[in-house]
């Protein structure tokens, strides 16, 4: 058996079978680590790395503790900083160092030659603009024709070098895609977003301010995105103050000019859901905007707080949840009952048959209401008009919340900037 990086020359082993492995689980993870021939000298790494993927490391990195190249770097990158790094864009990047010096480095001192004769560096810087203008076009495979495009539009590259030398370096000397299908696809989709993330954090301000927009018109379909949260890992302050400063100052321009908190409320909240007593499953509450998403996430106020502890209305039930009968939708409650509500409970629960007289045992149910709607009609919502204008209550929080960030951010880049002028 041979293990290898995918290559075209294979094909001339006409007795041998290419063989796809399978994502590893975190026992055969744990085996493989344990049969890895590595650091004779100083076996106690090996150990110690074991009890790290076994603690919480295969569930914290675990599309990378799936693949055994993978693995074997994050075992590298281990040896080298007696850790993994959490910080998500330091760990791509010695994982990207693994590939193109320390792999080769283990090999007897052997060292790939690069068919570009570009330095490492240079090649970082290529490829990351290469992840970065496909990742605007959200492209995350290539025909050797679409790849040579790309490679053709480099704002700095060699004219003297080809396309097909450079895809042939990545692909088969430093394994950052791999080929299949007669199409090239990243070796994992997320060291696309870390390239790109690097290549914008090295772009000018009047770039790094465009990228509020740039995200907002991704929302919600990129749910999986990291770039966004590693960039900000690597430039903070640029993000906050050419991202966050201008995205926060806007927002609340508009709720100054009109209605204040409402106008917050119906802008990010239009719709908001919540749930009372024991349910299946519980609604989120994502704000219209990414960035505003991220800004909390990064203040730690999504995980912290939900809309619970509002009242119960007839008028905004969407389902009500049995405890032994499963979820019915209650059309019933909301004007219709009769045939029409029992065809509905039949499609959710075929087997349904409802007795004469018979009630649901109801325990819980799931409501949401438009911000507007309960606005326009506060005699009919008071009870809940006074929940949402709490100061505890989880969006009016996050409104007096961000408020306070925003003048946290703009006093420190203020500081930032005093601090600079002094320098001279």
């Amino acid at each position: 058996m041979i293990s290898s990086r995918p290559i075209q020359s294979f094909l001339s082993f006409a007795r041998f079978s290419k063989i796809k492995l399978l994502p590893f689980t975190k026992a055969q993870a744990l085996e493989c680590i344990d049969k890895c021939d590595f650091r004779p000298d100083q076996p106690e790494i090996q150990k110690k790395f074991h009890a790290t993927l076994n603690k919480g490391l295969y569930k914290t990195h675990k599309n990378f503790a799936q693949n055994p190249l993978l693995l074997t770097i994050m075992l590298l990158t281990f040896d080298q900083f007696a850790e993994v790094p959490s910080k998500m864009h330091v760990f791509y990047r010695e994982a990207f160092l693994a590939l193109s010096v320390t792999h080769d480095a283990t090999k007897s001192a052997f060292k790939r030659a690069l068919k570009t004769k570009l330095s490492i560096d240079e090649v970082s810087a290529y490829f990351a603009e290469i992840c970065f203008r496909s990742y605007r076009d959200e492209k995350y495979e290539f025909t050797d024709g679409e790849f040579a495009d790309y490679f053709g539009k480099l704002a700095r590259a060699d004219k003297s070098i080809a396309a097909s030398d450079f895809l042939y370096d990545i692909c088969y000397n430093l394994c950052l895609v791999y080929e299949e299908g007669g199409k090239y696809h990243f070796i994992h989709r997320s060291f696309q977003e870390y390239f790109a993330a690097v290549f914008m954090s090295k772009q000018n301000d009047k770039f790094i301010s465009r990228l509020g927009g740039f995200f907002e018109s991704r929302w919600p379909r990129e749910f999986t995105n990291s770039a966004f949260p590693m960039l900000y890992d690597i430039i903070p302050e640029r993000v906050e103050e050419f991202v966050f400063v201008p995205y926060l100052t806007e927002l609340f321009a508009k709720c100054d000019a009109s209605d204040g908190y409402w106008t917050f409320l119906e802008e990010e909240y239009p719709t908001i859901y919540y749930e009372i007593g024991e349910v299946d499953e519980y609604a989120d509450n994502d704000p219209q905007s990414y960035v505003l998403e991220f800004v909390l996430n990064h203040l730690e106020y999504r995980d912290t707080l939900t809309p619970c502890d509002l009242p119960y209305y007839d008028s905004l039930v969407d389902e009500e949840v049995s405890a032994d009968k499963a979820t019915f939708m209650v059309l019933d409650m909301r004007g219709g009952k009769g045939a029409e509500a029992e065809w509905e409970r039949k499609k959710i629960w075929p087997d349904y048959t409802p007795g004469e007289g018979e009630e649901l045992n109801v325990s819980g149910y799931k409501l949401s209401f438009k911000a507007a709607m309960v606005r326009k009609y506060p005699q009919l919502y008071s009870e809940l008009l006074s929940y949402l204008e709490q100061n505890d209550f989880i969006f009016m929080y996050e409104y007096q919340a961000l408020r306070a960030y925003l003048m946290t951010l703009t006093d420190k880049i203020q500081e930032r900037g005093d601090d600079l002028n002094d320098l001279l």
